[in-house]
């Protein structure tokens, strides 16, 4: 929930990180805390949260069990690691405690890997294991969203854009010369509206001024060039 992802940003921020007693409570936010950071389409946040907490795990020599969080948003936001040797850690601290919300968040996410990979069955075949546990839990919460948001992608294939059609031409007509109000005008919106998707954009491409998200969107061949369709 986003009161508790608050208390966990708030933990992490007003407790040192080089103190090994409070190690394991940083763990485990900051795992939470890069799990939410994916629901909200903030990659570059999710990645830079998940490998602290795995670095922390690593230094202190920690036995958090709640570095699968961080290990399992790993697999989404970080191609630069070994997916089988983290899985494999993830799947031994499952084993190890067998909270129930632990090993949906784990499998759901390793699912998500794989349709980032290509692998469409692999992912539909682990979706289909974890759905039953999903219903199982009295009050799934974020768990619920993201099976939703995997379920999505399974269905259509491919991971979900980094940017929704609205976020992508609001950041177009802004980097052709647009003010908000323009951009609000041309595409029908309020300008708190227009506000709300270049926020959202931003933290989506992990940037924090449009020179730096037009910059971005060329590095991932994000077109700015035409507009795309939108839904009324």
């Amino acid at each position: 929930s986003k009161s508790c992802v608050m208390l966990s940003q708030w933990i992490v921020e007003a407790f040192p990180s080089d103190d090994p007693n409070v190690a394991p409570v940083r763990i485990a936010c900051l795992g939470r805390i890069a799990v939410c950071e994916l629901l909200d389409r903030a990659r570059p946040a999710a990645l830079e949260h998940a490998r602290e907490a795995v670095a922390l795990w690593e230094y202190h020599g920690s036995t958090s069990t709640d570095v699968g969080w961080a290990l399992a948003a790993l697999l989404v936001t970080d191609s630069t690691i070994d997916h089988a040797d983290a899985y494999r850690r993830v799947e031994h601290i499952v084993d190890t405690i067998g909270f129930p919300s632990l090993v949906c968040v784990a499998r759901l996410l390793r699912a998500w890997s794989h349709v980032r990979s290509g692998d469409v069955d692999a992912a539909r075949s682990m979706l289909s294991d974890v759905e039953p546990i999903v219903a199982s839990i009295a009050q799934p919460g974020m768990l619920h969203t993201l099976e939703r948001r995997v379920a999505t992608m399974v269905e259509m294939g491919t991971d979900e854009p980094l940017l929704v059609a609205r976020e992508r031409n609001v950041v177009a007509a802004l980097a052709a010369g647009a003010s908000r109000r323009e951009a609000a005008e041309q595409m029908h919106l309020s300008v708190n509206t227009v506000k709300t998707y270049v926020q959202r954009a931003y933290r989506a491409l992990g940037v924090g001024t449009l020179p730096d998200a037009v910059a971005r969107c060329g590095e991932l061949g994000i077109s700015l060039a035409a507009p795309d369709p939108v839904e009324t």
